[in-house]
């Protein structure tokens, strides 16, 4: 019987160490690149968002937002898609200028930004630093916006 070297054990651990990991390689590839596409989807749909409540595009909106979608603006108020549509209609809400500054903490379908809004708001025209988290779903192959939660930084 021969007898089993101390580098044997060692090299047999690695080896199979490297085989798991060159093994896995692809799908820590693919599910990188399904991440990515999945970022640029919803800051698109963060952009388009934008766009529709600038240049109030109801159908836009109606196509963006999802049937069952809240906005919360700040702790207290919480608003259906129907009656934040309406609010904007009635031009309680209207955006002026939406300035994105920056871009960060994805979390899978949910996504934070920061940026300077301004418009006429209830009335009184108003310019404030907001952190909007966004929370998204896909539905039929179709990526909405499920929740919009808005605070008022400065």
């Amino acid at each position: 019987m021969k007898k089993v070297k101390f580098w044997q054990p060692i090299l047999a651990i690695f080896l199979g160490l490297s085989a798991s990991v060159a093994g896995s390689y692809p799908a820590i590839k693919s599910i990188k690149a399904e991440r990515e596409i999945t970022q640029t989807e919803i800051i698109e749909l963060t952009q388009q968002l934008h766009d529709a409540l600038l240049h109030r595009d109801f159908p836009q909106l109606q196509a963006l937002l999802a049937d069952d979608f809240e906005v919360h603006v700040g702790s207290e108020l919480v608003l259906s898609k129907q009656e934040w549509i309406k609010n904007i209609q009635r031009k309680n809400v209207n955006y002026g200028e939406i300035e994105t500054l920056r871009n960060f903490d994805f979390q899978g379908n949910q996504f934070t930004n920061l940026s300077n809004v301004s418009g006429e708001f209830c009335g009184v025209e108003s310019e404030s630093l907001v952190e909007a988290t966004i929370t998204t779903v896909e539905r039929k192959d179709k990526r909405q916006i499920k929740r919009l939660i808005i605070k008022k930084l400065a």
